[in-house]
């Protein structure tokens, strides 16, 4: 088990030395080959699996922490209005792939390990059982 965190926490520092990310926290995605899904790789088990099911490309994004996935940046396609602006997950999915897995503009509630942070503060029996998941 031991081995299995010394990978990531390897990978880990592997990117936050070649971008020089010294000192800023930063999360780790990957694009899922199959369905184009934008994934987390907060762990070994999300490390092991990213690296497995991404052969032979492991598309990644980095992204600072507090940072909203979907801002945007200016993208390479025309419309009516000149460039368009694309979501940087967009673009990497697209990037040297096919077009079945283009996606609409979907709103991004928010990134996976702020989601454990906000879910360990509220008290299951206070919600009603209606909006319980």
């Amino acid at each position: 088990m031991a081995e299995d965190t010394l990978q990531y926490n390897a990978f880990y520092s592997l990117l936050e030395r070649i971008h020089m990310l010294f000192n800023i926290p930063f999360v780790i995605q990957y694009v899922e080959p199959k369905n184009a899904d934008l994934l987390p790789i907060s762990n070994n088990k999300n490390f092991e699996l990213a690296v497995n099911s991404s052969k032979p490309l492991l598309r990644i994004l980095l992204q600072r922490k507090g940072v909203r996935v979907t801002e945007k940046f200016t993208g390479i396609n025309l419309s009516k209005h000149g460039l368009i602006h694309r979501g940087a997950a967009d673009t990497l999915r697209n990037f040297g792939g096919s077009e079945k897995h283009r996606r609409s503009e979907k709103p991004v509630i928010s990134v996976m390990s702020d989601f454990h942070l906000v879910s360990s503060i509220l008290d299951v029996d206070i919600i009603p059982w209606t909006l319980r998941r």
